[in-house]
């Protein structure tokens, strides 16, 4: 999948989740809730979690547990690109002396000047 699909796929799930806490927010709650029992936390302390961050930042509390999506963190593209032209240029200035040396080497056609030991 792309960067950018996956980036379209995260915010077409963040808009749904902000409608349907706009629409149902007791069912929402109660679904959050349900999240923290199925993380093994007694029905009580479960909904006193949800709760509370629900208190704090009700969206960041639904997407984060219900999509494991942080609105703060979608997929970037321009990181993607610019991570895969880091990766690359490492690559190639990695083999750059090796290649080189072994054009210079087949170029005097004598093995032994090779830099590299055989």
């Amino acid at each position: 999948m792309s960067v950018s699909s996956q980036c379209d796929t995260e915010r077409a799930l963040l808009a749904k989740e902000r409608a349907e806490l706009g629409e149902f927010p007791e069912q929402e709650l109660d679904e959050l809730t349900g999240l923290y029992e199925a993380k093994r936390l007694r029905p009580a302390a479960a909904r006193q979690v949800a709760l509370e961050l629900t208190a704090v930042d009700t969206f960041a509390a639904h997407t984060e547990v219900e999509l494991g999506i942080s609105a703060h963190d979608l997929a970037n593209p321009w990181h993607a690109a610019g991570s895969s032209a880091l990766a690359f240029t490492g690559v190639r200035c990695c083999r750059w002396p090796r290649s080189c040396c072994l054009r210079r080497a087949s170029a005097s056609r004598s093995p032994s000047r090779s830099c590299w030991p055989a």
